[in-house]
């Protein structure tokens, strides 16, 4: 593969790479990136098919969560390096390593997906579910904005990030995790949830009970359950008797 930065180069292919780079207006403030051409469609079926008929420069995302010039930043460099750096990371009092809040990565990876979802850069978006799934760490997993974000703005059920959403929390969520996300997630994730768990649940798990039968019974002050399970009859009172 040609190396484009190499400084052996001759002046003249310098020349004529600089001269066919691209320009990409990205946001409603029209954030400009110049790319080389090659570079550009190598990957991104949607840049691929607006360049290819000599145009040299296109206007995006304007109003979506993945108008931000960083998100894109981030892109270009991941054509270049096929890697995705992360947010630089401030020091974690519990941990003592870089660790920057969770839901912060997570939304950026988010962000980072629906792009490649725009462009239709099927590598791109695994890229970002393996960076994604490497940041389940801790027990840490996407918050609400996350969720709310991908689910809003994927369109197909079965997503692979939507799935790898309810498969994280299907396998590591507890219960702080999902009352976090009350009223606060679109319904479809929940229902995602529970298809997942299907999936992780021990089949030999055939009851749904630990322990009696009692905790799901109602009973007066008076009244105990019987070792059984079962709630113990009272006696009848015979009638003429005080």
């Amino acid at each position: 593969m040609t190396n484009h930065f190499d400084p052996r180069r001759s002046t003249d292919d310098a020349l004529n790479f600089r001269c066919d780079s691209v320009r990409i207006l990205v946001g409603p403030d029209k954030d400009c990136f110049s790319l080389p051409r090659s570079v550009i469609t190598s990957s991104a079926g949607f840049l691929r098919h607006r360049f290819s008929n000599n145009q040299n420069e296109i206007h995006i995302f304007e109003t979506c969560p993945t108008s931000a010039p960083i998100t894109f930043n981030t892109y270009a460099n991941w054509l270049h390096t096929r890697t995705i750096p992360l947010t630089a990371r401030a020091k974690s009092p519990r941990t003592g390593t870089g660790s920057q809040p969770e839901e912060l990565q997570s939304l950026e990876l988010g962000h980072l997906y629906l792009l490649g979802e725009g462009l239709q850069d099927e590598e791109f978006k695994n890229s970002v579910v393996d960076a994604l799934i490497a940041n389940f760490h801790d027990g840490h997993l996407p918050g609400p904005i996350c969720i709310e974000t991908i689910y809003n703005w994927t369109m197909e059920k079965n997503d692979r990030h939507r799935r790898v959403l309810a498969q994280a929390y299907a396998k590591l969520g507890n219960k702080s995790h999902f009352k976090s996300l009350r009223d606060k997630v679109p319904a479809d994730f929940f229902v995602d949830v529970c298809m997942a768990l299907t999936e992780v649940r021990d089949p030999a798990e055939s009851t749904i009970l630990v322990g009696s039968n009692c905790a799901f019974h109602h009973h007066f002050e008076t009244e105990r359950c019987g070792d059984d399970g079962r709630p113990k009859k009272r006696a009848r009172v015979e009638e003429g008797k005080d």
